[in-house]
């Protein structure tokens, strides 16, 4: 699996909300979404 920043998509999309506006990114205040574990549980 992956994290995906949707506000980025958007961006990269070109997508907007229903006003014509984007949601910001909150990559610079919260950082860089964490890689998964390669452990796995069965």
């Amino acid at each position: 699996g992956q994290t995906l920043v949707t506000a980025e998509l958007a961006v990269e999309y070109g997508i907007t909300d229903r006003g014509g506006l984007q949601p910001p990114s909150y990559r610079d205040q919260l950082g860089e979404p964490r890689i998964p574990h390669p452990a796995r549980v069965i």
